[in-house]
Parts: structure tokens; sequence; C-alpha cells
């Protein structure tokens, strides 16, 4: 796995930031991630070798992607 997102699990239930939404924890960003990664997923089966831009204002939502 990831050492991030290892690092993440550990500390799933702690405040990753605070944007002007307010306070999400390590849990929330994983989450975010993943139903991000799941969607993209869905639109396209074969994304082997395939870049993906994104743009996002600086926010937690920033932080998923």
């Amino acid at each position: 796995m990831i050492p991030i997102i290892e690092q993440a699990q550990k500390y799933s239930d702690r405040i990753a930031i605070i944007d002007a939404q307010g306070q999400h924890t390590y849990q929330d960003l994983l989450l975010g991630s993943y139903l991000i990664a799941h969607h993209l997923l869905n639109l396209k089966s074969n994304w082997k070798d395939k870049c993906v831009a994104f743009m996002a204002v600086q926010t937690a939502d920033y932080i998923k992607m």
C-alpha cells in the first residue's frame, strides 16, 4: 500500500485540514478520494497509461484529488 494512505488510515479520526467549509479528517479525505477514483473508473474501463487533469479551488476537495 502507498505509505501516505497507510498514514492517513492510521490517523483517520484526526483533523487533516481546515478550510472555509470546516474541519476535515483523514477519513473524510480518504473517502472523498475513493469516490473520485471510483467515479473516474466507472467512466472508462481502461485507464492504463492515461493521464487525468483536474482543476479545483484549494479546499479539502483539492486534497481529495
